[in-house]
């Protein structure tokens, strides 16, 4: 998926703070009978149902990334072990290094 967010939670977040300001406006504008403030409160109730949709596929889509991620250290559990001593060893490789580059100066 291609979109500018970080993840899908900052995206998720976004989306809910852009539901719940819409939902603001709908009721601002709840007493104003023109009919075009009518027609655009008839979109926007859509679009917040449509947004209200996406987040919920949002939230299932880190759900199931979770039971997967789950899942795997679960059957792979060295190999997780592994990943994660291997990860913590690079960094502190590279932390030294630029430590003992600004110690020598």
């Amino acid at each position: 998926m291609n979109h500018p967010y970080e993840n899908e939670t900052e995206m998720k977040s976004y989306l809910q703070a852009l539901v719940e300001d819409a939902e603001d406006l709908l009721g601002e504008t709840a007493h104003d009978t023109r009919a075009n403030v009518i027609s655009a409160r008839n979109k926007l109730k859509l679009n917040i149902a449509s947004m209200k949709y996406k987040i919920h596929l949002i939230e299932e889509s880190i759900r199931e990334k979770a039971r997967e991620a789950d899942r795997y250290v679960h059957e792979n559990p060295w190999k997780s072990m592994g990943i994660a001593s291997m990860t913590t060893l690079g960094v502190g490789l590279i932390v030294g290094f630029f430590l003992g580059r600004e110690s020598n100066k």
